[in-house]
């Protein structure tokens, strides 16, 4: 079963990174339905439930208090969606929210079959260099969509059908993820890889066993593409992630170079915001007597944002109203909580990240430079995330979720960091 494990791990990552969200079955009336992967996610399951009887392996899934944490917010999801669905009647799709809620289990069940897995740097190694091909792809790709010769993939689109977007329409890149600021934070994730990755590089050459000028050209390559992709995203919230990532490795590491890096692309990018270089759909207002360009997006979230601020329902700020109450997006996720879960949903979920972030920070100290690399790696990652969830609903975004909480799987699996130590 172990192997069968491993298998798909092997083909999840590359499959999650190329495959466009294309749904098979859909919901009338509304932009959820049921994809390629969910049926994948399940076949991991029903393998993961075998193993887990078959080797007794409770004792390791009992150790994580992230998890714990992960199965409580779960719960409470439930039992709000269902509260909202029967008496307050915010839901209005009660398929829609029970979807989504088995989309969550989902993001939960791939960290958990990686528990599972025994992970040795060799098993590591295979699975990167799989995902690694994957993002070569996955990046030119994107590229290719500045000359018109692939198509974009939507998640607004019917089934199997693909968009008439153009670039010259849009003026964005967003690969197969179906939106640009989830393709723009998975350009984060890679960069965040290549910036610890040239901290590494004599690690990194004897790991994949390449000669320095192939490891090294290959870092690089990999970086500037990265880098490449990320701006032509424009998306302002995966830009600012890529900032706060930035200085927080400048202030770990006491690099004064960093530092005044981070500085200068926080100014360029606020220049670029005010005067409408990076705004969609700009429109041009004045801040008390300064005259600046916002965009119809920002608009259009703070909206959002205010109708939920403004309920005056006192069960709703404790409850919510339920997963799906507040329609396919709200432009920020931890509004969107509050809305969905209430303040106690919110509060779970907070909890939740906190004991993963103190998992990531404070590792063991037998641990090698090569465990400690991949907790900061997924420190960095868990920082993006949580700077984009200001703005962007990140944390349901499936091809987003499915990368980080399997990383996240391997990466706290005990078996792996044994093996490191």
């Amino acid at each position: 079963m172990e192997t069968i494990l491993l298998g798909l791990s092997y083909l999840f990552l590359p499959f999650i990174i190329l495959m466009p969200k294309i749904s098979l079955f859909k919901v009338g009336g509304t932009a959820v339905g049921i994809r390629l992967e969910d049926f994948v996610v399940l076949a991991m399951l029903l393998v993961g439930l075998v193993a887990l009887w078959r080797r007794r392996q409770t004792r390791v899934i009992g150790k994580q208090l992230w998890l714990k944490w992960w199965l409580l917010f779960m719960l409470w999801a439930l039992l709000t969606s269902i509260f909202g669905i029967v008496v307050l009647k915010t839901v209005s799709h009660p398929t829609v929210a029970l979807l989504n809620w088995g989309r969550y289990c989902e993001f939960g069940v791939v960290a958990f079959t990686a528990l599972l897995v025994n992970w040795t740097p060799q098993r590591l190694k295979r699975l990167c260099v799989m995902g690694l091909a994957a993002t070569v792809l996955e990046f030119g790709y994107a590229l290719l969509q500045l000359g018109d010769l692939v198509p974009y993939f939507s998640t607004l689109q019917s089934l199997w059908q693909t968009t008439d977007v153009k670039f010259r329409s849009v003026g964005v890149v967003m690969g197969t993820f179906g939106g640009h600021y989830d393709f723009g934070l998975f350009a984060v994730f890679v960069c965040c890889a290549v910036l610890l990755g040239l901290g590494q590089l004599q690690q990194i050459e004897q790991w994949l066993d390449l000669k320095p000028a192939i490891s090294r050209l290959l870092l690089a390559g990999i970086g500037v593409m990265g880098m490449v992709c990320l701006l032509l995203t424009k998306s302002r919230s995966a830009y600012l992630a890529m900032i706060v990532v930035v200085g927080l490795h400048a202030w770990q590491t006491r690099n004064k170079k960093l530092i005044l890096l981070a500085a200068v692309l926080v100014a360029a990018l606020t220049g670029v915001y005010l005067t409408g270089k990076i705004s969609n759909r700009p429109v041009q207002t004045t801040v008390g007597s300064v005259a600046v360009v916002i965009d119809e997006s920002s608009v259009a979230r703070t909206n959002k944002w205010l109708a939920i601020l403004r309920n005056d329902n006192p069960v709703q700020w404790v409850t919510g109203g339920g997963l799906a109450a507040m329609g396919d997006a709200v432009d920020g996720y931890y509004l969107r909580l509050i809305g969905e879960t209430g303040l106690v949903g919110l509060g779970l979920f907070l909890v939740m990240i906190v004991v993963l972030l103190q998992t990531y920070f404070y590792a063991p100290k037998h641990q090698s430079a090569a465990a400690k690399t991949l907790h900061q790696l997924l420190l960095f990652w868990t920082v993006a995330l949580l700077v984009q969830a200001v703005f962007i609903d990140i944390f349901v975004s499936s091809k987003i979720m499915f990368i980080y909480w399997l990383m996240l799987g391997i990466g706290i699996s005990p078996s792996l960091n044994e093996a490191l130590s």
